[in-house]
């Protein structure tokens, strides 16, 4: 697919997802199940990340797979390590788990250490 003629983004329905995080449901591991196939039809599927971008309240999230910033992740003290180069800015190190899904039961206390502008209610599942 083209992403510079057709879109290559899949609608889902966020609200959904997230009652389906509240109540364990495993169909949030992949978020096929969410998917708004009448706002676009295609064959596209959701992104291993949706999960996790779903209970972000940003409007925009910057989540890169740059080969550099992949290497600084993989680093098991990557959070100090980006803290003096992000100095001033509103970020949080989120750790890699292979679905969003299995990381619910940590974001409670990843939200407790952070601001009001990283964590909203609706993402306390």
């Amino acid at each position: 697919m083209d992403a510079m003629t057709q879109s290559i983004l899949v609608p889902i329905d966020i609200a959904a997802v997230l009652t389906g995080l509240a109540a364990g449901d495993p169909s949030c591991e992949t978020c096929s199940a969410f998917v708004r196939h009448d706002l676009l039809p295609s064959p596209l599927r959701p992104s291993i990340e949706t999960t996790l971008h779903a209970v972000m309240p940003q409007r925009v999230v910057v989540h890169v797979h740059c080969v550099e910033t992949i290497a600084q992740a993989c680093l098991s003290d990557a959070s100090e390590r980006l803290t003096a180069p992000l100095a001033g800015l509103d970020w949080a190190f989120v750790p890699y788990v292979r679905r969003a899904y299995r990381w619910r039961g940590q974001w409670p206390s990843f939200c407790a250490a952070r601001p009001m502008s990283w964590c909203s209610e609706s993402m306390a599942w």
